[in-house]
């Protein structure tokens, strides 16, 4: 928990605003532009509960694709929960991006697949950790001023380790432009990999409405998924290689069953594009693993020898 300085809160501008909070500059001094603080009121316990499991995911993932947290702060007043979260400032979402790209000057196909490879590494780190995104859509993509592309809003709770079904779920889970069409209407349970196979499809309308410069350009009703699905693809396949087309098309499968993994997604990247920057962004995501794994065995030498000291 980091030590929250009011008077460090440019609390009279907003960067950005939604239904469940504000979003302000946060800065050490006049000059500091590197930080947000996301300012999130609610009287709901699980809507509270809902923003830590994002603040738990967001200290915890190392990983150079996913939006990290930097500290939070929690006060009560009354029913009202006011939670500040601190993290890096971006310079704009993927929706941004689509909203200002002048209209017929499509993105070069050398940063489609950066950004595309980047999220799927991204995405591949957290269903490896048994964490599904379950509301990935372009305004929880965001673009720093690198040109880093990462995941943001990570709020759903990681899964436990067995292999049973999960709680039933509604139809209000996630966006509806965004939702793969097996969860749309749906209230039966589902097995976990149903969850991770819904994540990528979202990942591939979100890369979809980035290679056309479309905002919502699959819609979720039944009756016409298969006919703009395959459009959707036809168009991309004019303006891009085949090889980026197949991965795309793969991800907006109407069967979950024959959608790839994230993991073998990533393979397919690898070997249907030549790219130096998919290469040398694997080797750069590996060091990341292999850091946060050094930090985890710490912590857990550390957990332990706290219960022993207890006795």
């Amino acid at each position: 928990m980091f030590s929250f300085d009011p008077m460090k809160l440019a609390s009279h501008q907003e960067l950005g605003s939604g239904p469940l909070g504000i979003v302000h500059p946060y800065r050490k001094d006049t000059k500091d532009k590197r930080w947000i603080l996301k300012h999130i009121t609610t009287a709901s316990i699980s809507s509270f509960l809902t923003f830590m499991n994002e603040i738990v995911i967001g200290f915890s993932s190392n990983h150079p694709s996913i939006v990290p947290i930097r500290g939070y702060f929690v006060e009560a007043s009354g029913p009202v929960f006011n939670i500040y979260i601190k993290m890096p400032r971006m310079r704009e979402n993927l929706t941004g991006l689509i909203e200002n790209q002048n209209k017929g000057e499509y993105l070069p196909e050398e940063k489609i697949i950066k950004y595309l490879y980047s999220l799927v590494s991204g995405l591949e780190y957290l269903h490896n950790r048994r964490i599904v995104h379950r509301d990935i859509k372009p305004t929880n993509i965001l673009i720093d001023e690198n040109e880093s592309i990462k995941l943001s809003d990570i709020r759903a709770p990681p899964f436990c380790p067995d292999n049973g079904l999960v709680q039933p779920i509604t139809s209000q889970a996630g966006t509806y432009f965004y939702m793969a069409p097996e969860l749309l209407g749906n209230t039966n349970l589902f097995k976990k990999r149903d969850f991770y196979a819904a994540d990528i499809w979202s990942l591939g309308v979100a890369m979809a409405e980035l290679c056309l410069l479309k905002k919502e350009i699959i819609s979720p009703h039944i009756s016409f998924k298969e006919p703009i699905v395959q459009s959707v693809i036809n168009e991309i396949r004019q303006r891009y290689s085949q090889g980026l087309t197949d991965v795309i098309a793969n991800m907006l499968s109407l069967d979950p069953s024959t959608r790839k993994s994230i993991n073998e997604i990533r393979k397919n990247l690898e070997e249907r594009v030549d790219n130096v920057i998919v290469r040398n962004y694997d080797f750069l995501c590996n060091i990341c693993i292999r850091e946060y794994r050094k930090w985890n065995q710490h912590l857990i030498r550390l957990q332990t020898m706290k219960r022993k000291n207890s006795f």
